[in-house]
C-alpha cells in the first residue's frame, strides 16, 4: 500500500480511516472548515481506495475480520433467541445484514422476489409476553 502523493490527501485519508467526521478529517490535513470540500475529497477513489487499505490493515492487526464479526453477532443472535428477546435478536440480524451489504447506504432489504420481508415475530407466545 504506496502512500498518496498529495502529503494533505495522504493525512485525510488517515483521519477518515480512524473514524473521523470527514470535516475533521479535512481540517486536520491541513485544510480550512469546508463540509463540501470535504466532501468532496472523501468521495475521490484514491482517497476512499486509501481509507480502506488502512481499514484492512488494521483488521489484519487486530485479528477482526468479517467472519469473526459474523461468528460474534451469530452468538449474540442465538443467546437473544433463547431468551425471548425479538429486541436483541432483530438488532444482531440487522447488524449482520449492514455486515454483509445487504443494507445501508441506500440500500433496503427485500427478498429475492424484490418483496419487502415481514417481520412479524411469530415464534413469542405474546399472552405470555404482554405485560
Amino acid at each position: 500500500m504506496t502512500a498518496l502523493d498529495n502529503p494533505r490527501h495522504e493525512r485525510f485519508a488517515q483521519e477518515l480511516a480512524t473514524g473521523l467526521p470527514q470535516t475533521t478529517a479535512y481540517v486536520r490535513a491541513g485544510y480550512r472548515p469546508d463540509r463540501r470540500h470535504a466532501s468532496r475529497l472523501a468521495s475521490n477513489g484514491d482517497i476512499q481506495a486509501r481509507v480502506e487499505g488502512f481499514q484492512e490493515e488494521a483488521a489484519l492487526q487486530t485479528g477482526v475480520t468479517i467472519e469473526t464479526v459474523n461468528e460474534k453477532l451469530e452468538t449474540a443472535f442465538l443467546a437473544a433467541q433463547a431468551m425471548g428477546n425479538a429486541s436483541a435478536m432483530t438488532a444482531a440480524a440487522m447488524a449482520q445484514a449492514k455486515l454483509h451489504g445487504l443494507i445501508g447506504r441506500g440500500r433496503k432489504l427485500s427478498t429475492a422476489s424484490g418483496e419487502t420481508p415481514d417481520f412479524t415475530v411469530d415464534f413469542l407466545d405474546t399472552d405470555e409476553h404482554a405485560r
